[in-house]
């Protein structure tokens, strides 16, 4: 029995366009030697993640770029954090420490959203006080629009803060007349914080007050100085190079830890580096993950980014485990470990960011740090070091999935465009995938309620029904103590399927026994015209009768129509997200469509006409008879009919779409459970690669 799939490699190796349509590189691009690649772990685009909290088991140096570059050692098991010093949203500012904790779960717990919010902590006015800050934005424009969408799902108004500060004085290399000075003007009620700056004779410390974001604040702010400090000389800042120290606080086994912290000036790059060459670095928001190499800030057009410049080799260790099972045949590591490269050496070659080559994501390469390692894997990298695959002297565009569904596509088939080094092949080894897992029921209860339960949960009374449908109770004898199973839209665990429960020997109804959902063969959620409607903008009405109408070579779905009219996308893959992909479990192309609000009536003369969304007088099963579907009693959402043919399906009074699919993934080029599966046949891993990609050379990098 295979192991547990984890959380994070629900998503294997599904690959986006980019390669596709990238024409093949020029020859003079090949022969390049690649020592490092600098993969990007966090950009704060898509969920305004503003902040980096970093740790490691030896000591650190941190080193801030400029003419004359700063250095910092942080010590041993020390946190340390940075931000960038741009607008962001302040929550709350408060004492209350139990206020900051709950704002902090309730927004992160905003759904679709993924927001971090960050905690600072200053000693002011004699006490401790708390300040909860979302985002990293590049203008007030963009931090007030977000302020009043944030603040409507809080009911509350955030404050917008940013990067207008007050000098109030040099100190030179004084460090403790600036503190003191910090502190005296904390207890006055001030935001006030010790910085580094880049002077024309080096590194300076001076003293800065405040986080102001208009020209009006900032101006009301220098009176409120001046008022406590009327002989006092403000300027404004005149280096563009700067740390701002700080204090933040992560919850770390629910325990707030207060560390350093840097707020740097946006044009800033700073770089922390363990001080021995096995140092490795924990990136507390990249689920807590520890990297080899360095770890490189930047603000990416006033975006936060945070980038691990690592060894080429070694970022493959992590790669592989990443993408494939730790206890698979050493061949299929070797298989994956040049498939890898040779994707990652294609990125550099064609790199056009001066920050990073790659991201850590499957819109690239899953990257999770050395938690993925093991030295099976280790040794495989190494076995086939420098080794890429090369098609008319030029490397290839190494395309792979989790699972090809039994075939492996052709190009036009996933992206409208022939690859001439790719075609459908078999993968009959696929299947394995499924091994090991149980198998659910589909259940029907006695309101005519359909779901899923795994067969352990259910036993099997021996009667039957009048359409001699097995009958069951739940119950475990090997769980005697339970009282309640959950009962779920498909046959998965997880949080977004759940139906209900059912509670301990209540009667049911045994309709079909599936297997339960891998990335060989699934069931989707239901999915309504609504939805399709709304996550689709280029359709301007519901969608009541969503049909495949091409399919390619390997069975794909090439075109989908809503009866006979197309329901055109930029290439045949992108259905996958029409049909909200990972959303509704929709895993690959490779699919049948069931249409759940779709009743045939047999009427005269033998025709046959299709009832959809309507409300006639038609005659259903339910598991406590036979009922007529009509005005006075419909009030069932869901009817199992028994056809003419000994079948029975599951309608709904309202159209909706289950797919039935097999495969994880765009299917081209190599299927990892495939690979897997020929290693185990003794296939060496230049045999997997030949089998996926035909005509093509293996050949170490020049």
């Amino acid at each position: 029995m295979r192991q547990p799939v984890p959380a994070k490699k629900v998503v294997i190796s599904i690959f986006v366009l980019v390669f596709v349509m990238m024409s093949f590189l020029p020859a003079n691009s090949f022969g390049q030697g690649v020592e490092e690649i600098r993969v990007l772990l966090l950009n704060g685009k898509p969920s305004y993640d503003h902040h980096v909290t970093l740790k490691s088991s030896t000591e650190l140096n941190m080193t801030i770029e400029g003419a004359i570059p700063y250095q910092y050692k942080v010590k041993a098991n020390e946190n340390i954090a940075f931000e960038y010093d741009l607008y962001k949203l302040l929550i709350v500012e408060t004492a209350d420490l139990a206020t900051v904790k709950s704002l902090k779960d309730k927004i992160e717990g905003i759904k679709d959203w993924k927001l971090f919010p960050s905690i600072e902590i200053i000693e002011k006015n004699n006490q401790t006080i708390y300040k909860l800050i979302v985002g990293q934005f590049a203008t007030l424009e963009a931090a007030n629009s977000f302020a009043k969408e944030l603040g409507v799902k809080l009911q509350m108004t955030p404050a917008v803060i940013g990067p207008k500060h007050w000098v109030f004085g040099e100190y030179g290399d004084d460090v403790a007349s600036l503190q003191a000075a910090v502190t005296a003007l904390r207890n006055q009620g001030f935001d006030a914080y010790s910085v580094k700056v880049l002077g024309s004779k080096g590194w300076e410390n001076q003293a800065w007050i405040g986080l102001s974001s208009s020209s009006q604040s900032h101006e009301q702010l220098k009176q409120a100085i001046l008022a406590k400090y009327p002989t006092k000389i403000l300027t404004e800042p005149t280096t563009q190079t700067y740390s701002m120290e700080q204090t933040a606080g992560t919850y770390i086994n629910g325990t707030l830890v207060k560390h350093p912290q840097y707020n740097l000036a946006d044009n800033t790059t700073a770089k922390i580096a363990g001080i021995q060459a096995s140092s490795t670095i924990t990136v507390f928001e990249r689920l807590n993950n520890q990297f080899r190499g360095q770890i490189n800030l930047h603000s990416i057009n006033k975006s936060f980014s945070v980038v691990n410049q690592v060894s080429f080799e070694e970022y493959l260790y992590s790669v592989v485990g990443s993408e494939m099972y730790t206890g698979w045949p050493i061949e299929a590591f070797k298989a994956q470990a040049v498939s890898a490269r040779t994707f990652a050496y294609s990125k550099v070659l064609t790199n056009s960011s001066p920050y990073y080559t790659i991201r850590d994501t499957t819109a690239d390469q899953a990257y999770f740090g050395i938690e993925e390692e093991t030295d099976k894997i280790r040794q495989a990298v190494e076995q086939t070091k420098g080794m890429v695959i090369l098609y008319n002297g030029k490397p290839i565009s190494t395309f792979y999935s989790s699972n090809a569904g039994g075939h492996t596509a052709d190009g036009t088939e996933a992206w409208g465009n022939p690859i001439p080094y790719v075609t459908v092949r078999p993968n009959p080894s696929d299947d394995s995938a499924q091994v090991g897992l149980l198998q659910w029921y589909r259940l029907m209860r006695k309101n005519g309620q359909t779901g899923y339960v795994r067969t352990d949960y259910v036993q099997k009374t021996g009667a039957k029904n009048e359409l001699g449908l097995e009958i069951g109770i739940i119950s475990n004898a090997n769980d005697p103590n339970f009282s309640t199973v959950n009962f779920r839209k498909i046959p998965k665990i997880n949080t977004n399927n759940l139906i209900g429960s059912l509670p301990k020997g209540e009667e049911i109804v045994i309709l079909d026994t599936v297997h339960e959902n891998s990335s060989f063969t699934w069931i989707s959620l239901p999915i309504t015209p609504a939805f399709i409607q709304a996550a689709n903008s280029s359709i301007t009405g519901p969608v009541l009768d969503l049909k495949v109408l091409e399919r390619g070579p390997s069975g794909r779905v090439t075109l989908l129509g809503n009866g006979t009219t197309p329901l055109t996308v930029s290439y045949p893959d992108k259905y996958r997200a029409f049909l909200g992909s990972t959303e509704n479990e929709v895993k690959s192309t490779l699919f049948d469509i069931e249409q759940t609000g779709r009743i045939e009536v047999l009427g005269a003369n033998g025709k046959t006409r299709s009832i959809v969304n309507q409300k006639e007088s038609v005659y259903v099963q339910s598991s406590s008879g036979t009922m007529k579907l009509q005005e006075s009693n419909n009030n069932q959402e869901e009817y199992v009919i028994y056809s003419g043919n000994n079948s029975i399906r599951v309608a709904t009074k309202e159209q909706a779409y289950v797919i039935h699919g097999t495969g994880f993934g765009h299917g081209i080029g190599m299927s990892q459970w495939g690979t897997k599966g020929l290693a185990d046949s003794g296939y060496t891993y230049d045999q997997i690669l030949k089998y996926y990609y035909q005509n093509v050379e293996i050949k170490p990098i020049p």
